[in-house]
């Protein structure tokens, strides 16, 4: 009788039982296939290299509200978000250059546009600039002191506002030699990796100091590729007190590290990571479709394509 003649009262009571059941089901709550998924995600060391956090940092960046909603969810699922600390120098190297940009030209000066967009002389676009700048087209003042108390959540006086900031997502920041399992030989290891990966450029043709910088790159590289490799194998054993192998993955846009050695592939391209993450809890259509979207732009974005709005500008 509800289903062929259904009085209003019986069209609410199972609309809304449908809709919890469907919302408990996509929120991994119900269903054997959604609870091991989640287990998974729990059971894997998730290594986020400095692209990843410092997208989830630069407030008003293009790809911002994307990466801070991941690292909330992550945090609510309880999984756990890594770094060693030289992922996280690269991250708090973004931040100081910012830093310095502004106080040698001042917030309102056209070298904090220039180096927001990558523009001569600065050769790369800097994140943590191109959200301030997005920052006051908000209607918020051109005061880059304010700028960093919201991506830090705090006046630092003298802190590292990068710590400040890594601490909120949360990202674990653990330095290489304090990795739980970790052999001194590992150092080595770590070394041997460097020169595999500087070797698949061509040194010779590579000026000095830029062969210098690409040895000092490959450093933080080639110790996350040393810590997912010993997570793989059980040498070392970030989730647990034993030599338990677990799942362990490089979110990271360098793909150079999978030709480095032989077998499965170490990095995860961040977006792939987002689409996985998205079956871990659902959103909304409507902020499915922004998340997606912001994605998509900041894939340009790391191709080298500007994405700052001339308008905006």
């Amino acid at each position: 009788e509800v289903f062929l003649r259904p009085e209003s009262a019986d069209r609410e009571y199972l609309g809304r039982v449908s809709q919890g059941f469907f919302a408990f089901h996509l929120l991994g709550v119900f269903g054997d296939a959604a609870a091991e998924r989640l287990k998974h995600a729990k059971d894997t060391v998730w290594l986020m290299d400095s692209s990843a956090q410092i997208s989830a940092l630069a407030i008003n960046s293009p790809i911002h509200a994307t990466f801070r909603d991941a690292f909330s969810k992550l945090s609510g699922l309880g999984v756990r978000a890594f770094s060693t600390e030289g992922l996280f120098d690269e991250t708090r190297e973004h931040l100081w250059f910012a830093k310095k940009v502004v106080k040698d030209h001042g917030a309102t000066s056209p070298d904090v546009i220039a180096a927001a967009r990558g523009d001569v002389p600065y050769r790369k676009a800097n994140l943590f600039l191109e959200g301030f700048v997005n920052w006051q087209a908000a209607g918020n003042p051109a005061d880059w002191d304010q700028y960093l108390i919201q991506v830090s959540g705090q006046a630092s006086a003298g802190e590292d506002e990068a710590t400040l900031a890594v601490g909120r997502l949360p990202i674990e920041v653990i330095p290489f030699g304090d990795w739980p399992g970790f052999k001194t030989l590992d150092f080595v290891e770590a070394e041997t990796v460097i020169d595999k990966i500087v070797a698949t450029y061509d040194s010779q043709a590579t000026p000095s100091k830029e062969f210098d910088d690409l040895y000092k790159k490959a450093k933080p590289e080639a110790e996350a590729l040393v810590v997912v490799l010993g997570e793989r194998s059980g040498h070392f054993h970030m989730l647990s007190d034993t030599n338990q192998k677990s799942h362990a993955w490089f979110i990271s846009e360098t793909s150079s590290l999978n030709k480095v050695v032989q077998g499965p592939r170490i990095t995860w391209r961040p977006e792939a990571f987002l689409r996985f993450l998205a079956t871990l809890a659902a959103t909304a259509d409507q902020a499915a479709a922004d998340r997606a979207f912001e994605t998509l732009v900041w894939s340009l974005a790391q191709s080298g394509v500007t994405v700052l709005d001339d308008r905006v500008v």
